[in-house]
């Protein structure tokens, strides 16, 4: 008698029907022949299921790369001239007009989608500033919004005006823009100017942000400068990586500024009520992604930069080179000769 404990088998295994499959008129397997002409498909080794990972990622990669190395925009990098407003889709809970609301707040947030590239910028400093060199630099509160004559209105009249020239450039807008800076009170020409500064945006680690200048650049500079001395001509190696259009745009922004501090006893400005009005559009804060304590810290940085670079600016100015005119408009008064001529404690130990 066989035992049942035996491992032999007692079924034999039917073997494996080779007719072909039969179909019918459409193209389908027969249903009472599916079993018999269908065979189970060999199942994959580990072996074969890495190596089929291995391809995939393989090609993934290769597919992904071409897309990265085409759309890379470079570090330092200014966006160039976009006026044109965001354009924002309907949702199901929100309508296309209620995501357009905003909450503005001061004079620089008018129209704040607009994107000035760097051309745009030094026409802008140019202008306003022979405005202000000619009939602005003993108005007091000037650049602040706390003065009692800067109007929203005429802030808003004059910005337009410089957009309608760089929008449509044509001799007639060009007339219409130097008109309506001729014809602006002081206060309006401040905002305008420091509205001008805040759109300006550069790339930076993939990332969009403000300021013309580099705060990097800066604390370069500034150890060199501590390492020669405090040179009164060192301002130049701050200048000299510069591209050509910041360059304009930085001396002409310290010449005016350097005129107000010579007026002082009458605009009431100095190099510590200037630097936290300018140093955010100069250097900027950082990513928008920053909270507000990281934001904070890098406003304190560069207010300080900025008086820092005020000064160095005005004794780069005031120290005769052979072959080159001194500026106009800054004069030396002796009565505050030590506050312009060494840098303060607070530079020194930012």
């Amino acid at each position: 008698m066989h035992s049942i404990f035996s491992r032999a088998r007692t079924i034999s295994t039917p073997k494996k029907s080779h007719e072909p499959a039969t179909l019918d008129e459409f193209g389908r397997i027969n249903s009472r022949g599916s079993a018999r002409g269908l065979t189970a498909s060999p199942v994959p080794s580990k072996k074969d299921k890495k190596d089929g990972k291995d391809k995939g990622r393989a090609r993934t990669t290769s597919a992904v790369e071409p897309d990265g190395t085409e759309y890379a925009i470079p570090d330092g990098t200014f966006l160039p001239l976009n006026l044109d407003p965001p354009r924002f889709e309907a949702t199901a809970g929100q309508p296309a007009f209620e995501q357009q609301k905003g909450h503005d707040y001061g004079h620089l947030s008018y129209q704040r989608h607009v994107v000035l590239g760097l051309e745009e910028v030094a026409r802008l400093v140019d202008v306003v500033g022979n405005e202000l060199t000619l009939r602005g630099l003993t108005t007091p509160f000037i650049f602040s919004a706390l003065a009692l004559d800067v109007s929203s209105n005429a802030v808003k009249r004059l910005i337009r005006a410089f957009l309608r020239s760089c929008s449509k450039p044509s001799a007639e807008a060009d007339f219409q823009w130097h008109e309506e800076a001729r014809l602006a009170g002081p206060q309006a020409l401040g905002m305008c100017l420091r509205w001008g500064l805040a759109r300006v945006i550069r790339i930076i680690k993939g990332q969009e942000v403000r300021g013309i200048v580099s705060y990097e650049n800066y604390l370069e500079w500034r150890e060199t400068e501590v390492a020669q001395n405090y040179a009164e001509t060192h301002f130049g190696a701050f200048l000299a990586p510069l591209a050509p259009l910041v360059r304009s745009i930085l001396v002409g922004l310290l010449t005016l500024l350097s005129r107000f501090i010579a007026h002082s006893a009458s605009s009431g400005h100095t190099p510590p009520t200037l630097s936290p009005l300018f140093g955010p559009l100069l250097f900027g804060l950082g990513p928008s992604t920053l909270s507000f304590h990281q934001a904070y810290v890098a406003y304190l940085r560069v207010t300080t930069a900025t008086e820092h670079l005020i000064l160095s600016f005005i004794r780069w100015q005031d120290t005769p080179r052979p072959g080159a005119a001194p500026f106009v408009g800054v004069r030396r008064d002796s009565r505050h000769g030590s506050r312009a001529t060494r840098p303060c404690a607070r530079c020194r130990q930012a």
